[in-house]
């Protein structure tokens, strides 16, 4: 995209401000994009932060001196979630316990994204009822519905509304005992209180919830839908590099994603730092040579001195189809940073890299070979 704006003679910027996705835009697998398209919503968050970091560039040699150059990059990207074309449904159940506990039967694994937590915040805002009346029972395949693997960032979108529609018919069950009615007692009393209701009754206390997306395998001929959603996210990287060893050092990442509706900004927050981290490592640091790399101490991974200043910024283009509107945040922060960070190398010391990652020995030498020419 850069090496196209410069061809054009236009800000990289303003470049990708005109060919952003928008509501009712095109992909190129002939996918019409409604609703929740967030794309160019990311880059007009980055714009104060760009503008900023621009004057930052400038003044590289009044403060830096010879040999540190700056420079500012840029990274556009979208992601599909869930398994692109396939069938990839979530169960869910909820049950109301005789001590007046709602448990979560949650068949997603979670892999340290904080799925548990947010299926609570998802069943505690349809129940309207606080979060320390619920237990999560975590994955066994003996006693919990299967919510399909943890991957293509799918558990918020898949699981949430699984758990959403679980939650729901419980509130009807507990709108049915005038649980919202108030009375007397905690909530603890008056869930134990329903619960001997609902048995009485002969009704269940025990719910399931089922979400499937409707997506269109990609055709013969490269047509389909295959993601129900999309997450969208603008990357800025501000960076130094030394022309006398080549290394980079990456000052700052500001990064502004569409994540549909913010369910635990804590977590989320969290999630894409994480993902950068990531990145850095995949644009700086991680090379695997095979029969060379064969100990943790020849692969080299960031470290705490490498980690730059991060800026996180939410945008929130809901999707209908998502709990309360929100879409998948898992994989997509570890994508756009490394290009970002390229990019800002480009314009700061003129080496375009087009292999990860930017090791300092191979821009030693491309900086090298540049002064020879």
């Amino acid at each position: 995209m850069d090496l196209l704006a410069d061809k054009l003679g236009l800000d990289p910027y303003d470049f990708r401000m005109r060919n952003l996705f928008a509501p009712g835009s095109t992909t190129v697998t002939g996918q019409l994009l409604k609703e929740s398209v967030g794309a160019r919503d990311t880059l007009r968050a980055l714009k104060p932060y760009y503008d900023e970091a621009l004057a930052w560039a400038a003044k590289t040699n009044e403060d830096t001196g010879d040999s540190i150059k700056r420079g500012v990059g840029l990274s556009c990207i979208f992601f599909g979630i869930g398994e692109a074309g396939w069938r990839n449904p979530s169960r869910e159940t909820i049950r109301l316990n005789a001590g007046g506990v709602i448990e979560l039967l949650v068949g997603a694994t979670d892999l340290g994204q904080g799925v548990f937590s947010t299926l609570v915040q998802i069943a505690a805002e349809t129940l309207k009822i606080p979060g320390d009346c619920f237990v999560v029972v975590t994955p066994d395949t003996d006693i919990t519905p299967s919510a399909g693997p943890t991957e293509a960032s799918r558990q918020t979108l898949a699981s949430g509304r699984a758990i959403q529609e679980a939650a729901s018919a419980l509130k009807s069950a507990l709108a049915s005992c005038h649980f919202y009615e108030g009375g007397a007692g905690t909530y603890a009393d008056r869930l134990r209180q329903c619960h001997s209701r609902l048995l009485d009754k002969g009704l269940p206390v025990e719910f399931s919830g089922y979400f499937i997306p409707e997506t269109k395998p990609i055709d013969k001929t490269g047509k389909g839908s295959p993601h129900l959603a999309y997450a969208f996210a603008s990357s800025l990287a501000q960076v130094e590099v030394n022309t006398e060893d080549g290394v980079i050092r990456v000052v700052k990442l500001i990064l502004a994603h569409d994540v549909g509706r913010v369910i635990n900004p804590l977590t989320l927050e969290g999630q894409i730092e994480g993902g950068a981290v990531q990145a850095l490592g995949f644009a700086l640091k991680e090379e695997f040579k095979p029969n060379v790399t064969n100990r943790w101490s020849s692969y080299r991974i960031p470290r705490i001195g490498d980690m730059p200043d991060m800026v996180t910024l939410f945008v929130e283009s809901p999707t209908p189809e998502g709990p309360f509107g929100a879409k998948g945040i898992g994989e997509v922060p570890a994508v756009g940073p490394a290009a970002a960070i390229a990019n800002a190398v480009a314009r700061a010391c003129g080496v375009r890299s087009t292999r990860l990652p930017m090791i300092p020995e191979r821009i030693k030498s491309k900086l090298n070979t540049m002064k020879i020419f």
